[in-house]
């Protein structure tokens, strides 16, 4: 094989990885099992938990179950308001996120922050939904209940992945036979 056609070769076997590794983003879920909380001055608690280094921010209520253990899960139950949003410190596609219903709401919105995304109403029928989202993109999302209730819901599972730097073959390629 000539010199010219092994470095082809090789640049062609490292976009091959790259591309494999890109698709097959892995999937990380905030639990809220390794959440620590931190009472601010306006007697709220703020929740924040770290996964795969994206950190997930909201307020809870300073009450002694805002965080608690639910069916061998943990899970957060909402303040006493109309809405509640969640921050992360990196772009992120949502995926999904488990809402059990505390009380016999009618509809709650989602709404993302950045990126391309719609807000989805959903009807909370169930005392357990897992509802699929499939965001791309986003630094924030909110939860309002559609007619200004308080909001009384355990949240929960909340599946992403972490957003990847597009893939330039040209850099990839020159890095590849600048190597050899």
């Amino acid at each position: 094989m000539t010199p010219i056609l092994k470095h082809l070769y090789k640049g062609i076997v490292v976009i091959s990885m790259l591309f494999a590794n890109n698709i097959m983003a892995q999937q990380q879920m905030f639990s809220f099992e390794t959440a620590s909380l931190k009472t601010t001055h306006e007697n709220l608690v703020m929740l924040s938990e770290t996964v795969d280094d994206i950190t997930m921010k909201t307020r809870i209520c300073n009450t002694s179950n805002s965080l608690s253990k639910t069916q061998n899960n943990f899970a957060f139950t909402t303040c006493k308001t109309n809405f509640i949003s969640m921050t992360f410190d990196k772009s992120i596609d949502v995926k999904s996120i488990k809402i059990v219903n505390k009380k016999n709401y009618n509809k709650v919105r989602l709404i993302p922050i950045h990126g391309n995304n719609k807000p989805i109403l959903i009807d909370l029928n169930s005392e357990n939904t897992t509802i699929n989202l499939n965001w791309k993109n986003i630094i924030a999302f909110s939860i309002l209940d559609e007619k200004g209730k308080e909001l009384n819901l355990e949240i929960d599972n909340i599946i992403f992945e972490k957003n990847h730097k597009p893939l330039t073959i040209t850099n990839t390629i020159a890095s590849s036979f600048a190597n050899h």
